[in-house]
Parts: structure tokens; C-alpha cells; sequence
């Protein structure tokens, strides 16, 4: 491939430099590689219990959070500085979302349904995009799918206050 004016990241030059950083760090990448042969040997042998929505919800956490940290190695060895830090925050929120639940349990029952309420909230603008005429939304039915997770959220919240969860939540919870 061209240099790195004509090819960016996907260069040759990068190439060489992504060995010269390898080497520069090589005691941080070994360290990495270390936690992630334990993470996934961790994830490997989890135990979860399909009806504790908790326990669902903490082994999808582990198994986001492990892939933002894949991604990081891998991004880091080319030299992908500012995508790191997009994806570290990534991760950063998914650890926040981990330590709210190991705090209070209750707190996975509110990020279902914070998760459907969002998902409700897209359905809505594909609803009205689709009015507008935008004829990707005209092809795609959504207003089935919007009655079911309006649904769906009213079952949920029915006799429980069920707050709009938030990042700034989940850090109160995790400090406090």
C-alpha cells in the first residue's frame, strides 16, 4: 500500500510503526494481553442463571466491556489515538452500568427498561420520518413494533416507579 498521506491508518509506514510502538511498549501490550487470557478465561466459565436478570445483564457488561478492551489493544497498536478514547469511554460507561448493578440489583430492571425506552423513542422518529415521506422508514413497518414496546414498558413500569436512568446515575450509585 502507499504512504500515509495517501493511505492513512491502512499504510506500510503505519505498518513499521505499529512494530516500533510494539517494541517502545511491550511491557503495557504483554500486561494487556495478560488480562485479557484472564478476562476471557473468566467469560468462558461463567455460570449464569437464564432467569436472575441481573446475572444476564452482568455477563453481557463483562463481554461488552472485554470487547471495548480488545478494541483498544488493537486500535492502540496502530496508533489510533482519539478512537481509543471514543471506545474507552465505551467502556468506562459500561463499568459504571457494572458497578450500579453489583451495588443494587434493582438497578438491571431500570436499564431494561431505560433500553426500551430508547429503542421506543427510535421507533418514533422512524415513525415520523416515514410520515415525512423518507422512504427507507415508508419500507420498514414500525408502527407493530412501537404498539408492542409501548406495551412492553407499560408491563414493566406497572406499580413501580421506574426512573430514567444515566451515566451521572450510575456514577452517583458507584461513588456513593
Amino acid at each position: 500500500m502507499g504512504d500515509i498521506k495517501q493511505c492513512g491508518f491502512l499504510s506500510d509506514q503505519i505498518t513499521q510503526w505499529t512494530h516500533e510502538n510494539l517494541c517502545e511498549y511491550e511491557e503495557y501490550y504483554t500486561l494487556c494481553k495478560d488480562v485479557n487470557f484472564s478476562a476471557q478465561k473468566t467469560m468462558q466459565n461463567l455460570q449464569i442463571d437464564s432467569k436472575c436478570l441481573p446475572e444476564i445483564l452482568v455477563a453481557m457488561l463483562l463481554s461488552r466491556g472485554l470487547s471495548s478492551f480488545q478494541a483498544i489493544i488493537l486500535l492502540s497498536k496502530r496508533g489510533m489515538v482519539d478512537e481509543c478514547n471514543v471506545i474507552l469511554r465505551c467502556l468506562l460507561e459500561n463499568e459504571f452500568a457494572l458497578l450500579a448493578i453489583a451495588k443494587d440489583a434493582k438497578i438491571a430492571e431500570e436499564l431494561v427498561v431505560a433500553d426500551d425506552r430508547k429503542r421506543r423513542d427510535v421507533l418514533k422518529a422512524c415513525q415520523r420520518n416515514a410520515k415525512a415521506g423518507v422512504s427507507f422508514f415508508q419500507q420498514h413497518e414500525v408502527k407493530e413494533e412501537l404498539q408492542r414496546l409501548e406495551e412492553e414498558i407499560e408491563i414493566k413500569s406497572e406499580n413501580k416507579p421506574i426512573k430514567k436512568a444515566s451515566s451521572k446515575q450510575f456514577v452517583g450509585i458507584c461513588l456513593g
